[in-house]
């Protein structure tokens, strides 16, 4: 495979509403023995979400457009600066407005000659001379996000203390009155739990679909100033919804040990996690539940003991009450240990 060549490359700057933006310039070259020729222009600080067919870290921006004009179902980009990843995209913002959302430290691109108009201000203090900068405030959490006026529940990029560099979290502005961070979601089986230490350290999978945030983050996150209320919502397959609080999560320790305070009576779920308070995290190849094999029996990474009254990063099961036991994503308080749900995501927000 030949890499594409950026044959006489010009950025063009213009001041739009106040920012100073790259229109990004004509690519041309070969790239798999295709011609490219195909002008993209940048938004700062955009994303589209639900429509990525290929993600992948990609050295340099440059590098990412070119993958796009290769591939004939690819109609936009997403670089991310900061960790350098690439997502081609089938669809444009135009095709989905509802998911191009704001995102710090991301680039996005498309071939519509209006897109750099919808450019966000950078969170930066430098200033280019002769030309006006709009710098927004830096929110710690959902919850300010809210406060400032995003009402819409959508991907954020956050800076809460131990993050310079800012954390993209989802926001969940509807629920309960909003202000949620949402840091699990299981709606569709499109990614697997079932995974390692590292996994869980580090975050897996989308933001706008199924993931977990990071051990890493959530213990960072919950350590900062203030206090914490833990929010889990769980649908059936009847779609019947029901949730659950607690008050005082934190995540603490080298082995991301939970801990949390009062249960909050007026939950509809029942209290299925107290079992679980101030375990240990487990994963399979860490176990560190009583016997050392819950992970194994579960098929899940969790706070287990031997084993769970909850196993909400269990196995996708489409069949609610199958042989597979409490295998499946359970909450025993609600449906009993062998029913596995359809949805659920856990959820904290700053009590104060």
């Amino acid at each position: 495979m030949e890499e594409a060549q950026n044959v006489g490359l010009s950025v063009g700057q213009v001041l739009v509403t106040g920012l100073l933006l790259s229109i990004v310039p004509v690519f041309q070259g070969t790239y798999c023995g295709r011609t490219l020729s195909q002008e993209f222009n940048a938004a700062e600080n955009r994303a589209l979400g639900n429509a990525t067919i290929w993600s992948d870290r990609v050295g340099t921006l440059v590098g990412c457009v070119s993958r796009c004009h290769s591939w004939q179902a690819c109609k936009s980009v997403n670089y991310f600066k900061n960790n350098r990843r690439c997502d081609l995209n089938n669809a444009t913002r135009v095709d989905s407005p509802n998911d191009f959302v704001a995102d710090q430290g991301s680039v996005y691109f498309d071939g519509n000659g209006d897109t750099p108009g919808f450019s966000v201000a950078d969170h930066s203090d430098v200033h280019t001379p002769g030309f006006p900068v709009t710098v927004e405030p830096r929110y710690s959490d959902c919850q300010s996000l809210l406060e400032a006026g995003y009402s819409v529940s959508s991907i954020y990029t956050i800076f809460p203390a131990g993050f310079s560099d800012g954390l993209r979290v989802y926001c969940d502005m509807e629920t309960d009155g909003g202000g949620w961070l949402v840091f699990q979601r299981r709606q569709d089986g499109s990614v697997d739990f079932y995974r390692g230490w590292a996994d869980y350290r580090v975050g897996f999978g989308d933001l706008a679909g199924e993931f977990w945030l990071g051990n890493d983050n959530l213990r960072t996150l919950s350590n900062s100033a203030g206090s914490w209320d833990l929010r889990i919502d769980l649908e059936d397959w009847d779609g019947n919804i029901v949730w659950a609080e607690y008050g005082d999560f934190q995540i603490s320790g080298w082995n991301f040990r939970l801990s949390f305070g009062s249960y909050n009576t007026d939950s509809t779920a029942g209290d299925s996690l107290s079992y679980h308070n101030y375990l240990p995290f487990s994963t399979k190849d860490y176990d560190q539940s009583f016997d050392n094999s819950c992970t194994e029996l579960e098929k899940g990474a969790w706070w287990y003991d031997s084993c769970s009254s909850a196993n909400l990063n269990g196995m996708y099961l489409t069949n609610p009450s199958s042989d597979s036991g409490d295998e499946g994503i359970t909450w025993s308080s609600w449906k009993g240990f062998y029913y596995s749900l359809k949805k659920c995501s856990m959820k904290i927000r700053r009590s104060f």
